[in-house]
């Protein structure tokens, strides 16, 4: 189960105001400067690599632990459950550097000039010569005009900035729920009755696997005592080294976690305080509101490039016996019944999680 309140469809988007898929193919294969050779796609190469990996991850027919290692498996569950790697996103950081590119080439600087040198040169004329006055009303004519172009001008800056002021609210606000799914998920990783109950339901499914070779051994010939009680301490020490690996892997989870939480309430942070400046600064000049804008263009970057989530090292199967491979099955399937849990439970219970006892 996903977490369909991260990163879903947008309640504020202006429609009238969306490129085309043409025009931001077009733009995302522009250059980001005149003199450099990145493009605007390239600010998504870290994010779109790792996004693809989570999405083969999350298909059904990759779906399979088998086919990953147990860092994989930790690294990719925890990614998937937390969304940070989604579509959604990708999509709010391209419509909003496409709407600052359209925002930086808008231009006052001109129409306000050729208006005060134009009133100026009225200021000098007699509008009681005829002549003056003639000159007067086509100079006038030339003024309305450019206050035409200004006031239009200032609408594209007015709805372009709102939408910009949205697309930065609303990342906002899912790395926030991000930030307490997480939270969530690790208060959920030190529930001592959790960890007690799947640990318990793992080493009963290697007692049974033992039982049953050890059925299997009778059906062959007798066993021994010797046999039998070196089957039983095969298995106690089996499950002792699991035991152990297993809250190596709880402490794995839960730093993955950490990491996830940590950096998204970091930037978070950094696209509150600028939203917050434009809207309490009413009649701000447009070069200090696109400064600001342009800060959080660069904050949007670097949350889907400067991001480094690791898996935390953990012990291996010491025991290279017949039933080394059953033992590294076991952890993976811990693993991946701790995900499960708690995509399905924290999803939808995240408000709860806190009151559970904890270590």
């Amino acid at each position: 189960m996903k977490n369909s309140k991260i990163f879903n469809l947008r309640y504020k988007l202006n429609d009238d105001m969306q490129p085309t898929g043409e025009e931001m193919q077009r733009f995302l294969e522009s250059l980001k400067e005149e003199r450099s050779t990145r493009k605007h796609r390239d600010d998504f190469t870290y994010y779109l690599r790792d996004l693809k990996a989570v999405k083969t991850f999350e298909s059904p027919v990759e779906s399979n632990i088998g086919g990953y290692s147990l860092d994989e498996q930790k690294l990719l569950g925890v990614l998937s459950h937390s969304r940070f790697f989604n579509h959604s996103l990708k999509f709010v950081i391209e419509q909003y550097k496409y709407h600052y590119s359209r925002l930086r080439v808008l231009d006052f600087t001109k129409p306000q000039a050729f208006v005060r040198a134009v009133q100026e040169e009225i200021n000098r004329l007699n509008p009681k010569k005829r002549s003056d006055r003639e000159k007067i009303d086509s100079l006038q004519v030339r003024i309305d005009k450019r206050n035409e172009d200004i006031e239009t001008l200032e609408k594209n800056r007015i709805d372009l900035t709102l939408e910009m002021k949205n697309f930065a609210l609303y990342v906002r606000d899912n790395l926030v729920r991000i930030q307490t799914l997480c939270e969530s998920s690790i208060a959920m990783l030190f529930n001592i009755q959790l960890a007690q109950k799947l640990e318990h339901d793992m080493i009963e499914d290697v007692k049974n696997q033992f039982k049953g070779e050890l059925r299997e051994q009778m059906l062959l010939g007798p066993v021994s005592l010797q046999d039998a009680e070196k089957k039983k301490e095969d298995f106690l020490h089996h499950t002792q080294e699991l035991t152990q690996l297993v809250v190596q892997d709880r402490n794995s989870l839960r730093s993955l976690y950490g990491q996830i939480r940590d950096h998204a309430k970091k930037y978070a942070i950094k696209f509150d305080a600028p939203v917050r400046q434009i809207e309490a600064k009413k009649g701000v000049r447009f070069e200090e509101e696109r400064d600001i804008l342009g800060a959080i263009e660069e904050d949007l970057i670097s949350l889907i490039s400067d991001y480094r989530f690791v898996v935390k090292r953990t012990g291996q199967i010491v025991r290279k016996d017949e039933h080394a491979g059953l033992m590294t099955e076991k952890r993976k399937e811990m693993v991946h019944r701790l995900l499960d849990f708690l995509q399905g439970d924290v999803d939808e219970k995240g408000s709860s999680v806190h009151a559970v006892q904890t270590l």
